[in-house]
């Protein structure tokens, strides 16, 4: 049967029966007479306030006779309350009411560092040193201007690990013990190994402690989910959140963390300690996390590390040194778990961010896992669905001594070192296919005009599993040719399912990378004809997401405006919004394009009762003093109303030095709205 990456429901308490779908008990470690209750995300929601919400819950709490214990307004709507089940169950019922979970205890995943030594470079031997570099070779910054909220027991305030910098930067707790500091220890290992002086990924980076669990290790949903809520709000951006920390699948606690990502922070998150699949715990099984195994000295799995498809990536996490609590302003432990190797994600992350604070969450999951991890490194991995990948923090190129070896082209597939890059030779064409957990909706071809090359059908990926596949082909010198892959799912290769991708090469030169296309893609080239060092690869020219304003858009005069309602914003507090009424309402920028041969736009936008077969939503680009062209459209049939779509539109601009981008929205009525997010174009 085919495995559901992300978000099955959870169990639900076989005494409801079928009567109360929406509620679900806990799978494990429950809190009896606890629950927590999501809303739905309504217009209705989206329009109220907070101290109207939080009414409206305690009101709703009273008519049960229950008791109000905490709200959310960011990363869920909702809030926690003691109730009986009969009430839980009742709550449930309600039409404003998404599910209602009973809450339950999550626990600490734990069982200079030589994790360090490990993700700098590819291979072993160990050369007893940390050098952090950038892809192309240059020192990294460590991190400086990134903070990361360590969400876990605490973190000891005064260690020589970060304090002399003055590099901890405060803390809140949500476990309500009064005792704010690390009484356990946890917490202050996983700060050291994100952001320690001596054994940290990113040792410039600043630390804050998010306490949601006490002295013993263990904390609820709910204190996890107020944590998040709280982060969302507050985060100093660029920013990272790590969890090492899981207990049984939770609905809530994985949308929670989805939101959060969405709102711009990056959350890496423990695998889980218990050998088993991680898609059966949360928040490993959330799926814009970023979910860490570990591995041990010898790149082995580590024996009690959880696998399977929601695991995106390892790290080392069997006896891993870091900062412990104690009296000591210098006190250490060596302790095990994929609580350790998640940090190390963790502070790659934030070495990411340190050099490009624009990146997205999103961005840093696809450099993390589409270009930089070392592939097939790992042993003793289970089955054929978790995806051998190690993080890595080096340089991706060969040395100058290497030619003729094997090596790890950037999409994750085999190809030679030449002149100290790793490459295939011209003649070669390279298509690399990570599938997410739908691998059978999935197939792809290769056409010289209109006669199929090379091809992969849905048979091929049903009965062949694994994350990730590599083919190449024989392609003919100066011959055009065109690569197309489909989903049969409509939901591409990410991010409903998991982080999937694709990656294609001509020789050594990249051609396009892609993951959230929809139901297809489409890649035009003409195959090269002698050799030399890869092309660059894309360069990202502006990333848009208005929270600072309108970034250099421009309104075109019809109902186009800059809003910050929840419901309509993608990521952060404020979209873009045109209003077609009668008329077009358009937004226009420009854009210096030399000395890229194509752009690639590629942003999301969500319609809003757009469904007359008149109406219909447009990307236009005037280059040079030319007239404005339509390059792409979206009638009705082509989106999806009251969800946030995906458009990526890429066009040449050879011999252009400046284009006009266009959004416009085509309507009849004065209801007629697409709202516009996190727009970025890239160069090539």
């Amino acid at each position: 049967t085919e495995k559901e990456k992300k978000n099955p429901p959870n169990p639900a308490d076989t005494s409801a029966g079928t009567a109360f779908p929406k509620y679900f008990a806990a799978t494990t470690d429950p809190i009896p007479g606890q629950y927590i209750v999501t809303y739905k995300n309504m217009d209705k929601m989206a329009s109220m306030t907070a101290s109207s919400m939080d009414d409206m819950s305690d009101d709703l709490c009273r008519s049960k006779n229950g008791k109000l214990m905490g709200t959310y307004h960011k990363v869920l709507q909702g809030f926690t309350a003691q109730l009986t089940k009969e009430a839980a169950m009742e709550i449930s019922q309600i039409d404003m009411v998404e599910f209602v979970e009973e809450d339950s205890l999550m626990h600490a995943d734990a069982v200079g560092s030589w994790g360090l030594d490990r993700i700098d470079q590819r291979d072993k031997p160990l050369d007893m040193s940390y050098s952090p570099l950038n892809m192309d070779g240059s020192s990294s910054n460590r991190g400086q201007g990134v903070t990361v909220y360590i969400v876990d027991t605490g973190i000891k305030k005064k260690h020589d690990e970060w304090w002399p910098e003055r590099r901890y930067a405060g803390g809140m707790n949500f476990v309500g013990d009064g005792i704010n500091w690390d009484c356990n220890g946890h917490g202050t290992h996983v700060a050291g190994t994100v952001g320690g002086k001596t054994y940290g990924v990113a040792n410039q980076v600043r630390l804050f402690a998010i306490k949601v669990l006490g002295c013993n290790g263990s904390g609820s949903y709910s204190g996890v989910i107020n944590a998040l809520d709280w982060i969302a709000t507050n985060a100093a951006k660029p920013a990272v959140a790590n969890l090492s920390l899981g207990g049984g699948k939770y609905v809530a606690v994985n949308t929670a963390i989805n939101n959060l990502v969405d709102s711009g922070v990056v959350v890496t998150v423990s695998a889980g300690n218990g050998n088993i699949d991680s898609c059966t715990r949360s928040p490993a099984s959330a799926d814009k996390a970023i979910t860490v195994g570990s591995t041990t000295q010898t790149d082995a799995r580590s024996s009690f590390s959880n696998y399977g498809p929601c695991v995106d990536i390892f790290a080392p996490g069997s006896s891993i040194k870091s900062a412990w609590r104690g009296r000591a302003t210098d006190a250490t432990n060596t302790i095990s778990g994929t609580s350790m190797s998640a940090p190390h994600v963790a502070g790659l992350a934030a070495l990411y961010l340190g050099e490009n604070p624009n990146l997205s969450p999103l961005e840093v999951t696809r450099k993390m896992l589409q270009y930089d991890a070392t592939y097939e490194a790992i042993t003793s991995i289970p089955g054929d669905e978790t995806a051998n990948l190690l993080a890595y923090t080096g340089p991706n190129a060969c040395s100058s001594e290497s030619d003729g070896s094997s090596c790890t082209l950037p999409n994750q597939c085999k190809g030679t070192c030449q002149g100290g890059v790793c490459s295939l030779p011209p003649g070669k064409f390279s298509v690399a296919i990570k599938v997410d957990s739908k691998p059978k909706q999935i197939s792809w071809k290769l056409l010289k005009s209109s006669t199929v090359v090379a091809s992969r059908d849905i048979d091929f990926y049903k009965s062949n599993k694994g994350p990730l596949f590599c083919d190449q082909v024989d392609i003919v010198q100066g011959t055009s040719y065109l690569f197309e892959i489909k989903d049969s799912g409509k939901d591409a290769l990410c991010c409903d399912h998991g982080h999937g991708y694709y990656s294609i090469y001509d020789g050594n030169i990249h051609l396009t990378t892609g993951d959230e296309f929809g139901s297809s893609d489409v890649k035009s080239f003409t195959a090269q004809t002698g050799g030399g060092i890869p092309s660059p690869q894309p360069v990202v020219i502006f990333s848009n997401s208005f929270e600072t304003g309108w970034n250099g858009w421009t309104d075109g005069g019809v109902d186009a405006a800059r809003i910050s309602w929840a419901s309509n914003v993608r990521t952060g507090q404020y979209a873009l919004r045109l209003q077609g009424n009668t008329a077009e309402s358009t937004v226009t920028k420009g854009v210096k394009v030399q000395p890229y041969s194509t752009i690639t736009v590629d942003f999301y936008f969500k319609p809003r009762r757009m469904t007359a077969s008149t109406e219909s939503f447009h990307l236009d680009v005037k280059k040079d003093d030319g007239m404005f062209l339509k390059i792409a459209e979206w009638k009705p049939k082509d989106m999806t109303n009251g969800k946030w779509n995906r458009g990526k539109v890429q066009f040449d601009v050879a011999s252009t030095s400046n284009v006009i981008i266009r959004f416009r929205c085509v309507g009849d009525t004065s209801n007629d709205t697409v709202f516009l997010d996190d727009i970025t174009v890239i160069g090539e």
